[in-house]
């Protein structure tokens, strides 16, 4: 990242850690991708701030952007930390998303993952509820990179795992995914075989929350 940009970002993560507004959030992803046109956040800062629910409480949220020129691919370049393998004969390239939620998109800000010791029905049936949209893996590392500036760790970094729902060649299933410290992704997955369905006490789930009209 240019010196600038860098000076930048860090002026808007100071911002964004004295609290989360439109604004804030907005000049965040505006200095955190400074390649993409991000429009301005439309949530309400109370909508913002309002905490997301999970099985056993609520925990904060974090905003991400959702646009059609963040992909797979793209994030690879953009956080090669992360060694995530997108070469056209891999299945991450063809990841389909399982929903299109354009503009912006609020998910669990906690480091471990929510909604731990569930079974994938469970954790279904509680997205149900609450009216939350399966996690999408890019949805996940924007997330997770912000998390990395605002709280010094990536998601799921101290052990834990989060179900996130992934669509390629027509089918689809849950994933295993989450951070090393060093902020290596590792994913685990098996389309057709239902990966995610076994009831442990470090694998959870995240979701995602989109604006009320």
């Amino acid at each position: 990242m240019h010196p600038e940009n860098q000076e930048l970002l860090q002026q808007a993560i100071v911002e964004l850690k004295k609290g989360a507004t439109p604004e804030s959030v907005t000049n965040y992803w505006r200095a955190k991708l400074p390649e993409i046109s991000i429009p301005d956040c439309d949530w309400t800062a109370k909508a913002i701030q309002r905490r997301m629910k999970e099985r056993w409480g609520s925990v904060p949220g974090i905003m991400v952007p959702d646009l059609e020129e963040i992909t797979l691919p793209f994030l690879g370049e953009t956080y090669p930390k992360m060694e995530l393998s997108v070469s056209e004969d891999t299945f991450i390239r063809h990841i389909i998303d399982i929903h299109r939620a354009r503009g912006w998109i609020k998910t669990y800000a906690s480091v471990n993952a929510p909604n731990l010791n569930t079974t994938q029905s469970q954790a279904q049936e509680f997205a149900e509820t609450k009216r939350y949209l399966e996690q999408r893996l890019k949805t996940y590392i924007l997330a997770s990179q912000e998390s990395k500036d605002l709280s010094g760790q990536y998601l799921d970094e101290r052990g834990t795992w989060s179900r996130l729902f992934v669509r390629s060649c027509g089918e689809g299933d849950w994933i295993r995914a989450r951070f090393s410290p060093d902020g290596r992704l590792y994913l685990y997955y098996s389309i057709g075989y239902g990966m995610g369905h076994a009831d442990v006490p470090s694998l959870g789930a995240r979701f995602e929350e989109v604006k009320k009209t």
